[in-house]
């Protein structure tokens, strides 16, 4: 439901929306981020201080963000030459104080970089308007991430402020809300203002025996005409929602009580002997309404978005045309490099890829593999899971090209994933539209490289470490195939080869002679410093080898093995192993999901090795 202000007044999107609360909690940030909180309603009660319109601003935001794509700050986002936004849709264009969430998004990022969400911050901002205008507080569950897709286009399906009570009592229900949260909610109208627009049809041609909706007061309809004529061309007209209008209180619903009401939307609530009980019930007692608002609200602001990642600047989201302008020449820079360097080095490849992987696990996506370690500091490169990466030069060389093109503009972050997708499909392997605008981290820790994945990692393991990055099973499985390019040194899979447990010498489910293949190169003792194994039979070619062999027992690591131990991973196995189509979408669409992660970054290195 949306609150009052010009054109419409509830904003809810058609679509459907799941209103289980998906790891939402009270205290989600009292270990990340204690202070976010009362940096934000500080932030909101100085916004307050400077205009009063600030709170039905931030709480209609709130509505609007829930009700079209679910609570995931799409509402911020701005249109971009080849998207109109939802905050351009016809029915948004009067939201407004966006600039109280930037300058939160600002402070809190500078206390706790990349952890808070946009769409928390709306949620709270949306429960500190009211509080601050004397209504209720709330507890705000927390933990909403935030969305990549807004369109303008979906606003056009929002329901006016002309609806009846049918069409109302259908919207609510699509989001799981009931008749007792449209009431409850409908008392948000107790702030603000709106527009001649939005209650033009119940004064003027009302129906073809009343020029005006004859439930309205006379006197209030007259107040009405004398501010909004017929052919009102005063382009801010409008009427305060009640007479207490920067209060939050339960004046709406005596106001509604005595025909005094703007919206045929509002008088709608009285049209049903359910809702008009509780109408009558608010009215009363400012202490029933006041709580039922805050259960109510809670419950809106748990509708469930679409997000995955935490926005650095709540304007803006990972976009496939981020540098359409600022550097058109940038993806092909990069995939021309990148097939050079392949030409003379075959490892590139499996490289480049691994290299993204081990960016993403560990700070996010946020280039922090990329640093060398300083006299004080030991940087993620020079973690032991990260000892055999190479090919940074490929990175150096790109970095290069592309500051002479468009200084200070591509992030190291991009370039490391633009550069993975170029590896893969020039093996061979599939392409996919990478979403840029990654920052750059300015910290890299060795030790945060235990949090990588071993490949001695069984499935309980592997489960956990993909979750953590809201990664699925389906995720774990299809980008395990990463796996078809490239080598291993002997220590990620002598667990297997050699005294694998008491009762057997070899895993089992090793195949027998692959096995002895394996020890062949990898004798127990081993002192050969690159000794190791091609991680598939056609190691420079990207395919679905890797599922192949992994069916027929031919895989190195414990964790490829682990994926034949849970019925629906294997079954993903299989599924790849026959279809190397069926692969080729599932990787790249769990690439564009894992190289998503939100690293911590806030720049643009200038040099991919070094902060400034």
């Amino acid at each position: 439901m949306a609150l009052p202000t010009c054109f419409i007044a509830l904003l809810f999107a058609l679509a459907l929306f799941c209103t289980e609360v998906k790891a939402l909690s009270s205290d989600y940030y009292d270990q990340t981020c204690p202070n976010a909180e009362s940096t934000i309603t500080k932030v909101v009660k100085n916004a307050m201080l400077n205009d009063k319109t600030v709170p039905a601003a931030l709480l209609r935001m709130h509505f609007h963000d829930c009700f079209v794509r679910g609570c995931d700050a799409s509402v911020l986002l701005n249109s971009t030459r080849n998207n109109k936004a939802e905050k351009d849709g016809p029915p948004n264009i009067s939201l407004h104080a966006f600039y109280v969430i930037d300058v939160v998004k600002k402070q809190i990022e500078d206390l706790c970089p990349g952890v808070v969400s946009c769409a928390d911050i709306v949620a709270l901002a949306a429960r500190d308007a009211v509080a601050l205008s004397g209504g209720p507080t709330w507890d705000v569950p927390k933990g909403r991430k935030d969305g990549r897709i807004s369109k303008a286009i979906e606003t056009r399906q929002l329901p006016s402020p002309t609806f009846n009570f049918s069409q109302l009592q259908q919207n609510f229900g699509q989001r799981g809300l009931s008749l007792d949260d449209l009431v409850a909610l409908s008392g948000g109208h107790t702030l603000g203002f709106s527009h001649c627009s939005s209650f033009q049809n119940r004064i003027h041609n009302f129906d073809k025996r009343h020029n005006v909706d004859p439930t309205l007061q006379s006197s209030f309809a007259a107040s009405l005409q004398n501010v909004c004529p017929a052919h009102n061309k005063v382009r801010n007209a409008g009427a305060t929602m009640d007479s207490t209008t920067t209060l939050f209180d339960n004046a709406y619903y005596k106001l509604l009580m005595n025909g005094k009401s703007l919206f045929t939307s509002d008088e709608s609530l009285l049209t049903d002997s359910r809702t008009k009980r509780l109408v009558s019930k608010y009215a009363s007692s400012q202490d029933a309404f006041f709580k039922a608002f805050a259960n109510s609200m809670i419950k809106m602001s748990s509708i469930s978005g679409n997000g995955q990642e935490v926005r650095l600047d709540c304007r803006f989201a990972l976009s496939s045309e981020y540098y359409d302008k600022t550097c058109p020449n940038a993806e092909s820079t990069i995939t021309k490099v990148v097939k050079n360097a392949m030409l003379n080095d075959k490892t590139v490849p499996a490289a480049l890829l691994r290299m993204h992987f081990h960016d993403c696990f560990v700070r996010g996506c946020d280039a922090s593999v990329l640093l060398n370690s300083t006299r004080n500091n030991k940087a993620e490169k020079d973690g032991p899971p990260n000892i055999s990466l190479h090919a940074f030069y490929v990175i150096d060389i790109v970095k290069k090209q592309i500051e002479d093109l468009c200084p200070g503009v591509v992030s190291c972050a991009d370039i490391v994933a633009l550069a993975a997708r170029d590896a893969v499909a020039l093996s061979g392997g599939p392409s996919w539209e990478v979403p840029k605008g990654r920052k750059d981290g300015r910290i890299s820790k060795a030790t945060e490289t235990r949090q990588l994945p071993s490949p001695t990692f069984n499935m309980s393991q592997l489960q956990q470490t993909f979750a953590q990055r809201g990664l699925s099973l389906d995720d774990l499985v299809a980008l395990s195939g990463g796996h078809t390019l490239g080598f291993s040194h002997c220590s990620s899979f002598q667990n297997r080869i050699h005294k694998f447990d008491k009762r057997h010498n070899v895993d089992p489910t090793l195949q027998a002679s692959f096995a002895a293949s394996l020890q062949n190169v990898c004798p127990a003792h081993n002192k050969v410093r690159n000794a190791g194994a091609t991680m598939d039979s056609t190691t420079t070619l990207f395919d679905n080898a890797y599922y192949k062999l992994l069916m027929n027992g031919k895989s190195l690591f414990t964790s490829d093995e682990s994926l034949l131990t849970n019925s629906r991973t294997k079954r993903l196995v299989s599924k790849y192993a026959n279809s190397q189509d069926e692969f080729f979408k599932a990787f790249a669409n769990s690439m564009i999901k894992m190289s998503s992660i939100n690293g911590n970054g806030q720049e643009v290195r200038l040099d991919c090795r070094f902060v400034r």
